[in-house]
């Protein structure tokens, strides 16, 4: 099944407002800043074609973070 597409912006928006669902970071009223995805050159094994590099700055919420970007993954792909 082909993933529906997303421009860059879109995909960001949609993962800081996933991110921003989580209780620990809304009842927190943390900002976590989400980056814009990058294009990879090929496929990744799970068909995506984009990757998302926040390093350090989601602090202790990690875990929680990457369950939402492999969620977004998982549904959109980005536009070439």
């Amino acid at each position: 099944m082909t993933r529906p597409q997303m421009n860059a912006a879109e995909i960001q928006a949609e993962v800081q407002r996933r991110v921003h669902q989580i209780p620990a970071v809304r009842e927190g009223r943390e900002n976590i800043p989400i980056p814009l995805p990058a294009p990879l050159i090929q496929f990744d094994s799970t068909g995506c074609n984009w990757y998302m590099a926040y390093g350090g700055s989601v602090g202790a919420h990690g875990h929680a973070v990457r369950e939402v970007v492999e969620g977004v993954k998982a549904e959109w792909n980005l536009l070439p």
